[in-house]
């Protein structure tokens, strides 16, 4: 492949495969979570499975391009900062097709569509893209929908968590998006459950998250003194001795911040796998925490509401006779 097959215009929504399969074309990626990182490494998290060398060479080649302009390997992110990254795509993704039910589940996530904006309801368990063996994510799915929809993605969410998710799909939304993510004037409120009840009057969090990497693709996030400034804001909503409903509000946002702040003040996350919860809780069927709305500066407010399971479990345990306690 030569640098002209390589090399796409901006905004085309896809390109050819070695086989003659249309795969994803040029993507735009607001920098939400990797303030400070190395455009080299970003790449490499974006574009898993590709070659460092590939990655390299996309960079020498001016293909990569943040805010519109050339950067070098070292250049760290800013917040808000729009990442092009040309087509490019690992020899294990090259023979994937999503089955058509895949894709009709993705549409089906669709909860708005506006000129240039998709707010998806994001299914728990779900990745946003593809990587760390992961044959597809949302984001893949909607960009095989309509003969090849143009998608980038401005912010992200979990794998475990649900919710509202805003996608962007022509280049002008992707600028205006991440400014307005830059200059933290999108407001973004969650729902949680949280183990034990938590105690009236900690409603606002501001806790330095710090992100340590265990090993090549696994990472944890801890809160402490050093480390990237972080706040939450936190309102209950329903509380008793085992759970509380929660309404959180990020100021910020870090990568896991809402669950290494709850973790950190001794009521995790209900069913969190990476920061823990309480065993004495029955098994929750997924971990619970979900992105209930999305309010951007212009006044459009989107909200999908959190699945039955929430209500079904928070009944569940708050009916629980008090002998179990003792378990």
């Amino acid at each position: 492949m030569n640098a002209s097959d390589e090399s796409r215009s901006e905004g085309q929504s896809s390109s050819t495969s070695g086989d003659g399969r249309p795969r994803s074309g040029v993507r735009s990626v607001v920098v939400s979570n990797a303030l400070g990182q190395r455009l080299d490494n970003f790449l490499a998290r974006e574009c898993r499975g590709v070659p460092r060398s590939r990655v390299y060479r996309m960079i020498r080649r001016g293909e990569v391009r943040i805010n519109g302009s050339r950067a070098q390997p070292s250049r760290r992110l800013s917040l808000g900062d729009v990442v092009r990254i040309p087509p490019v795509s690992s020899d294990s993704d090259i023979n994937w097709q999503p089955s058509q039910e895949l894709k009709e589940k993705a549409r089906e996530c669709i909860a708005y569509r506006e000129a240039g904006l998709l707010v998806v309801d994001k299914p728990p368990g779900w990745a946003v893209h593809r990587g760390s063996g992961l044959r597809f994510g949302l984001i893949d799915l909607l960009q095989e929908l309509d003969g090849g929809m143009e998608c980038s993605l401005v912010h992200r969410l979990d794998r475990d968590t649900s919710g509202c998710l805003l996608v962007a799909t022509n280049p002008s939304m992707v600028r205006t998006l991440g400014a307005w993510f830059r200059e933290r004037k999108v407001e973004k409120r969650y729902d949680a459950l949280v183990c034990g009840r938590w105690p009236h009057g900690i409603d606002r969090l501001s806790i330095p998250l710090r992100k340590l990497h265990i090993g090549v693709r696994e990472h944890r996030v801890v809160g402490g003194e050093s480390g990237d400034d972080a706040v939450t804001l936190a309102r209950i909503c329903r509380s008793s001795d085992r759970i509380t409903w929660m309404r959180f509000r990020t100021e910020t946002g870090r990568t896991h911040q809402i669950r290494v702040h709850a973790q950190t003040i001794g009521h995790p996350v209900v069913g969190d796998p990476k920061y823990g919860d309480d065993a004495r809780l029955p098994k929750p069927p997924r971990m619970m925490l979900h992105a209930k709305s999305v309010r951007l500066p212009d006044g459009r407010e989107y909200e999908v509401r959190a699945g039955s399971e929430f209500r079904d479990y928070w009944n569940k345990v708050v009916t629980m006779p008090e002998s179990l306690d003792q378990l």
